[in-house]
């Protein structure tokens, strides 16, 4: 890649860990196992420390990938599920240099180095948006021979939106990644420690309107049931899985 060119959004597809964390006060991590999946405009991040970290300090989110202009390095990955309610817009500028991408927050000083894992073409991806009755959202998202979804937390009708930072009940959000062989898909890894190694299967109804997602119910993975179908992105065939 040129030096310093700006990637548009379908030069990121693919998955991308991240080599560093850099903060302008002179902190550094190097150590937090951080996977971005992006396929089309859709993505989902999952970061893992490597030491035991509480629940509620984890950090995992989905949604949409937005340019701000066509030739612009700004930005924005609007959440649609986050770990963390509380999470301010998150905004950076993105560049090439060489192999690396460079991330530099816009609203918060802090640098970021991405390396690619794979390169997936855009048509390679497909993206679900679902909800079921309780207004549980859900973003799944496959690209190539990858996957990824999260699951948010089932709304609060007595909450009034004011503060949702003491994520009191993490167990009720779900983030996980995995891969794909033979049409059978098997999460590897997920903020839920139970969910790893669970192969899942999934369903659409014939008019696409409804997923049907089954797991191990000894794994309690939040993507099982039946959801309505908000909004398909790319080729819906390719979110269909052969049972083992």
């Amino acid at each position: 890649m040129e030096h310093g060119s700006v990637p548009a959004v379908e030069d990121l597809c693919g998955v991308w860990v991240r080599r560093s964390l850099e903060w302008a006060d002179g902190r550094s991590d190097t150590t937090t196992r951080v996977t971005w999946l992006q396929g089309g405009q859709w993505f989902v991040d999952l970061r893992l420390p490597a030491v035991d970290t509480p629940q509620s300090e984890l950090a995992a989110f989905a949604g949409r990938l937005v340019q701000s202009g066509s030739a612009s390095a700004e930005f924005t990955w609007q959440r649609i599920v986050d770990w963390s309610p509380d999470s301010p817009p998150d905004v950076g500028r993105l560049r090439w240099e060489g192999d690396l991408l460079i991330e530099d927050g816009v609203l918060q000083p802090y640098r970021e180095v991405w390396m690619r894992a794979e390169r997936h073409r855009p048509d390679a991806s497909a993206t679900a948006l679902l909800r079921n009755g309780a207004g549980r959202d859900v973003v799944l998202l496959r690209s190539a021979g990858f996957f990824g979804y999260a699951v948010g937390r089932t709304p609060d009708p007595n909450a009034d939106g004011s503060d949702c930072s003491d994520c009191s009940d993490c167990s009720d959000c779900e983030v996980s990644l995995g891969a794909i062989h033979d049409g059978r898909w098997r999460i590897d890894s997920s903020t839920r420690n139970e969910t790893a190694d669970t192969p899942i299967y999934l369903q659409f109804n014939e008019t696409h309107t409804q997923l049907t997602v089954t797991a191990a119910p000894d794994r309690a993975c939040l993507l099982s049931g039946d959801w309505r179908v908000v909004g398909i992105t790319g080729d819906a065939s390719l979110l269909q899985t052969h049972e083992e």
